[in-house]
């Protein structure tokens, strides 16, 4: 619901979590853009650190930001659609508040959308950036560029946020028109990993055309936000598998069931490994906690798909068996590698100095 506060182009909606150390960066990039038609909405998710302080100094200086408070703390999904409830842009962008944007971003996907009628602007890809110290790792570039419109668009790519990855999935680094949103009326899943997917998910079936820029302005620093380990991995994973294959079923997409299988037998060989790199849980609990989720609807539905295909893997062979004592041999046997690489690794930082 638009309050009419102010007509604006651009709301650009910022979840804020314990990233005082971030935040002033993160602010700056919005600030310092070409483009200056826009809101910037920052969430404060009952953060306990300093990053409601930080928030207010920047809102004393400039009319365009408005501030959201929240009372509890109720994650990425939650804020970002607290911030959407108030925006007044006829376009959304979404930026973490960990993560920075380049200066001529906002102008250049601004105009593309006026250019084309997109429904969504792409950025051409995103930098990683290291936590800690801001050193770049690596960057991911879109492999194509330019308009894509149905049915193209929908053959060839909805299978990016089913696990096929063919499309950045996140809902960083991308213009979305509202009215395009309001079509969608997405409603809030309540999970915490992949919600950027579940986003997309249900928009792009109303997606005509989006366009991806050439070029890089979106900086994602790693290990911030969206990738901390939640307690809530596994049932987040089952709720995003029941979504999923409804909506194959739904609009006869099933080329999208491989990565969907794909994407959700890796999540439980991440979820084993997790458990025994980070938790102190013994063996016997562990085997008890992989043979409840082997037991649900989701999980007994990736035993059947897999038992009837070929040419699968150790770790598959493993689950489709229910063989649990393998399934976790396999994942202490490439925990054990993760260690001797992380172990080389600190050996040559010493010697290099």
């Amino acid at each position: 619901m638009k309050h009419n506060r102010w007509k604006t182009e651009v709301s650009i909606i910022i979840p804020v979590y314990n990233t005082e150390r971030y935040l002033s960066k993160c602010i700056e990039s919005v600030l310092t853009q070409d483009f200056t038609d826009y809101e910037m909405i920052l969430v404060n998710d009952a953060s306990p650190d300093n990053s409601r302080s930080i928030i207010e100094r920047y809102a004393r200086k400039d009319t365009r930001i408005r501030i959201i408070d929240k009372k509890e703390n109720q994650g990425l999904e939650a804020a970002r659609f607290s911030g959407y409830e108030i925006a007044e842009g006829d376009y959304i962008m979404h930026i973490d508040s960990d993560d920075w944007i380049e200066r001529h971003i906002l102008a250049r996907m601004h105009r593309k959308a006026e250019e084309t009628g997109a429904d969504i602007i792409f950025d051409g890809g995103y930098n990683r950036v290291q936590d800690r110290f801001g050193i770049m790792k690596g960057t991911r570039t879109e492999n194509i560029h330019g308009l894509i419109c149905n049915p193209e668009l929908f053959d060839k790519y909805y299978a990016a946020f089913f696990g096929a990855y063919t499309l950045n999935v996140s809902v960083w680094g991308k213009l979305y028109r509202r009215a395009t949103i309001e079509k969608a009326g997405i409603v809030k899943c309540g999970i915490s990993y992949k919600e950027d997917s579940y986003y997309n998910l249900m928009l792009f079936p109303f997606v005509s055309s989006i366009y991806i820029l050439d070029g890089i302005g979106y900086n994602w620093r790693a290990g911030g936000m969206t990738t901390r380990l939640r307690s809530t991995f596994m049932s987040d994973t089952q709720k995003l598998f029941e979504v999923r294959k409804s909506l194959i079923e739904k609009y006869n997409y099933h080329k999208a069931e491989d990565p969907m299988y794909n994407e959700t037998i890796f999540n439980m060989e991440e979820y084993i490994l997790d458990k025994i790199r980070w938790s102190k849980q013994d063996k016997s609990s562990l085997t008890a906690d992989i043979a409840a989720i082997l037991n649900t609807p989701c999980f007994r539905d990736v035993k059947a798909y897999y038992l009837q295909k070929g040419n699968i893997s150790v770790f598959q062979t493993a689950l489709v068996a229910g063989d649990i004592p393998a399934m976790v041999s396999i994942q202490e046997y490439k925990a054990a590698k993760t260690r001797n690489k992380e172990l080389l690794k600190r050996i040559y930082r010493r010697i290099l100095g």
